[in-house]
């Protein structure tokens, strides 16, 4: 079946997953969901209209909000989760034990591919007191024991600072064990970095699509040079994203 075919939000909650798992997903196809789900935004270049503020400190002109849509499709999710398990080698699936992906974003992805790999979920818990940001092992997953594989996937990346601090994470939680022994994949739905990052603490990113932003380091953004306000995407309850939508004004 053709991904065109849903136009409308009750489409992706009526899914059935399995009707399009016969390819891998496409970037446009990607794009298509997004756009059905009201989950991506572009800055039209008025510097009177606010743009995205990222969680690595920097800004965008271009906001994909993957995880509003997996929490929010669980055909979708199953369907990306699906997608992003064959990006991982089949000898390696075999031996997967644990998978664990950033939260909050990643979580519900993290969740489907662990089910259908049969591994445990290990859940993550993100902290952000003002400061840095981390990502945190929660006890209630048990401990990783020595001979477990542990697979990370995500839903996207800018700068790659977020799956590193998983990997944190995962090692301050679990410090019985001298090292964690992490699958040599890191898979991930779609990769924004540039330029393009092709490791993350020793694992090779795979990515389902690979789509370039623009993104601006802290005090290098041009529409913060010309007053565009900064937002954060997914902040104020929602409110932010109407704005940015241009449904709600500043």
């Amino acid at each position: 079946m053709e991904l065109t075919g849903l136009r409308t939000v009750e489409g992706l909650r009526e899914m059935d997953w399995r009707d399009y798992a016969d390819h891998l997903l496409t970037w446009s196809e990607l794009e298509w969901l997004l756009e059905v789900a009201d989950c991506r935004w572009k800055h039209d270049g008025d510097p009177k209209k606010p743009h995205a503020a990222l969680s690595a400190g920097g800004c965008s002109d271009t906001f994909i909000n993957l995880g509003t849509m997996l929490r929010s499709y669980d055909g979708v999710c199953a369907l990306l989760a699906w997608n992003v398990m064959m990006l991982i080698p089949e000898e390696i699936r075999g031996q997967i034990t644990w998978v664990v992906g950033s939260d909050k974003s990643a979580t519900p992805l993290a969740r489907s591919v662990a089910h259908l790999l049969r591994a445990k979920h290990g859940k993550m818990r993100k902290t952000d007191d003002g400061g840095e940001k981390r990502q945190y092992w929660l006890q209630e997953n048990g401990l990783i024991e020595k001979g477990d594989l542990v697979q990370q996937v995500e839903d996207l990346t800018v700068a790659g600072k977020t799956p590193q601090s998983v990997r944190e994470g995962v090692r301050v939680g679990n410090t019985q064990l001298e090292e964690i022994c992490f699958s040599p994949i890191l898979a991930m739905i779609v990769d924004c970095t540039v330029p393009q990052i092709t490791q993350i603490g020793g694992s090779r990113v795979v990515s389902l699509a690979r789509h370039e932003t623009n993104n601006f380091a802290p005090g290098k953004c041009p529409l913060c040079a010309v007053g565009s306000p900064r937002l954060r995407p997914r902040g104020d309850q929602g409110r932010n994203w109407e704005v940015l939508m241009g449904r709600l004004t500043p």
